[in-house]
């Protein structure tokens, strides 16, 4: 392949295909056309500046959505063999091209979540929130780490901040499956069958676990 000179312009247009492509792919992970529609728009970025970072958070999570066979999406037995290996290489890959992008810790802590390395997840995030304090993956993402940790409390703390920093649509219903997660490990068993009716009522067609 030549190397190609890649203009300020092309390289915002490159971030701004490759982030619309993940966002997409992750509200609509279980809708072929509109995922068939993301991964075009992530070709598209490539094109235009292949060495984007965001090109290469986007391809870890395309790696995972491929990868998942059935079952809880934080488990690594759920994916197909070596997605997680590849999808972190993809992950890592887009910290050594951008150092300060805090997605790209945030798709390596996600993958080091399901594989259960919660101690180098912790170093992921830790990282990413000096760079953005306020970004919703890594109140998110620490709140899933504490899930699988069997923290209720610290996990709901997470998820309450994670909330305030919501920026998509899609974030408010994966918060609640979560809460409905963290509320069955606190054997709160009322509230998790109102947050289970909830996010049926709001959600019929999705599946819990799965973000």
């Amino acid at each position: 392949m030549l190397n190609k000179t890649v203009n300020g312009n092309e390289r915002n247009l490159a971030r701004e295909r490759a982030k619309e492509a993940y966002e997409e792919m992750a509200a609509h992970v279980f809708e072929p056309d509109e995922l068939e529609k993301a991964v075009i728009k992530l070709e598209e970025a490539r094109n235009i500046n292949p060495k984007e970072s965001f090109v290469y958070v986007a391809d870890s999570y395309w790696t995972l959505v491929k990868g998942y066979t059935i079952g809880d999406w934080y488990d690594a037995k759920t994916f197909a063999k070596r997605t997680l290996e590849q999808s972190l290489v993809l992950a890592e890959k887009a910290i050594e091209l951008d150092s300060y992008l805090p997605e790209a810790y945030a798709q390596v802590s996600r993958i080091l979540i399901i594989k259960g390395d919660f101690p180098r997840a912790q170093v992921m995030l830790d990282k990413m929130r000096t760079l953005d304090p306020e970004n919703f993956y890594y109140w998110y993402y620490q709140a899933i780490s504490y899930e699988n940790q069997h923290e209720p409390e610290k996990a709901a703390h997470f998820l309450d901040e994670a909330e305030k920093r919501s920026t998509q649509d899609y974030h408010h219903y994966v918060i609640n499956l979560h809460r409905q997660n963290v509320a069955a490990l606190g054997n709160d068993l009322q509230k998790e069958e109102q947050l289970l009716k909830d996010n049926i009522k709001n959600n019929p067609t999705s599946f819990s676990r799965l973000w």
